[in-house]
């Protein structure tokens, strides 16, 4: 434990143990902007933290499966993370568009649905919203449409002054509204990262799983996992522990309450997977690093 992050739980404390087991039966989940990548005013030029990516590399290298679920399209989270350069991302499963997109890095399937004639309609419209409000922009993710705030000279009034008319649009052209850290984004697919967990659980049955994430959009996610966790569902009877990480923001500070491990952003998110990755690739059998269980 160091003061980037922190063990709130046993469940978050125990997790390394977990893994060491068997690392191949270990998925670990994550979100990217704000988990794995600095929030930056220009979306385009976000990267992943390297040493966040150093430590997937090691934890790839034991043979622990790896998955992105993101609220960006699949092709920038290739760019972004340069996924085809990452060893840690070799072999992982890469969601976009909170679900809708989807592809194996293994096999190189690919599936993306059509995008809905009303987002043009609905980006229209944010456009003239945003030239109303200096240095708010509108990002186009071919599925979805977002209105950024975050570089207006007030974020926080703008934010909530935009929400009503945000959502009156969505409405307008049977949209799905996803809120977010300064920023507003209407969707066209329904699906959210709790669906996707959900599927990935189905199809790889994990001994153990984890998500990270940081913003309003992960919390579908936590959940999914916390649901599965205590109620089950496909793919639950082989799982047997589970580990929320919260990539701490003042800007979602709710989020806290989900949290087994607590980070301070993704410079904290690195530092526990830096621990992590020494734990799991330890040569020795037992436990004999760190206790976290005296510490909570």
């Amino acid at each position: 434990m160091t003061d980037q992050w922190t063990a709130r739980t046993s469940a978050g404390a125990t997790f390394s143990r977990a893994i060491r087991r068997d690392p191949a039966q270990a998925l670990l989940v994550f979100d990217f902007d704000g988990t794995l990548s600095h929030i930056v005013s220009d979306p385009s030029q976000a990267r992943m933290v390297e040493a966040s990516a150093e430590a997937m590399k090691r934890l790839a290298k034991a043979k622990v499966q790896m998955a992105i679920i993101s609220g960006r399209p699949v092709s920038s989270l290739i760019e972004l993370a340069d996924a085809y350069d990452r060893r840690g991302l070799a072999n992982a499963h890469l969601f976009g568009q909170y679900g809708a997109e989807y592809l194996n890095m293994t096999t190189g399937e690919f599936s993306k649905p059509n995008p809905k004639p009303e987002i043009i309609k609905a980006r229209t419209d944010l456009a003239a919203l945003s030239r109303v409000f200096p240095g708010s922009h509108v990002e186009d993710k071919g599925l979805a449409v977002a209105l950024h705030v975050r570089n207006t000279e007030h974020p926080d009034s703008v934010y909530v002054a935009v929400e009503d008319e945000c959502r009156e649009i969505a409405g307008r052209y049977g949209l799905t509204v996803e809120p977010g850290r300064y920023v507003w984004e209407l969707r066209g697919a329904s699906v959210n990262k709790g669906d996707a967990l959900r599927e990935l659980i189905s199809e790889l049955k994990p001994a153990a799983v984890m998500f990270a994430g940081d913003d309003l959009g992960d919390i579908a996610a936590f959940e999914a996992l916390s649901e599965i966790k205590l109620h089950g569902g496909p793919g639950s009877s082989e799982l047997r522990s589970t580990c929320a990480v919260v990539s701490a923001s003042p800007e979602a500070p709710d989020l806290i309450n989900y949290a087994d491990i607590l980070c301070k952003g993704p410079d904290g998110v690195a530092a526990w997977l830096g621990w992590l990755a020494s734990e799991v690739t330890r040569r020795s059998p037992r436990d004999t690093g760190l206790d976290l269980e005296q510490n909570l």
